[in-house]
């Protein structure tokens, strides 16, 4: 069973579909994650830093821009 999805190429995110324990390795070719923190599923994590200010991309479109770092 696939741990996530990374819906677009685009995307800085990606959508956990189990829950996902802190420190779990997730494979989204040709990245490789490891996941800060618990995650629920359904939840979005990022796949990259992202800085305070940049936007969130989901579904290669923005969604909203990060009030504070995001590891």
């Amino acid at each position: 069973m696939q741990d996530a999805i990374k819906i677009d190429p685009r995307d800085n995110v990606a959508v956990a579909l189990r829950d996902l324990d802190a420190g779990a390795m997730i494979e989204l070719p040709p990245l490789r994650v490891a996941v800060q923190q618990a995650v629920g599923r359904g939840h979005k994590f990022a796949l990259q830093p992202i800085a305070q200010d940049e936007l969130v991309i989901k579904y290669g479109l923005p969604i909203a821009h990060a009030t504070q770092p995001v590891a």
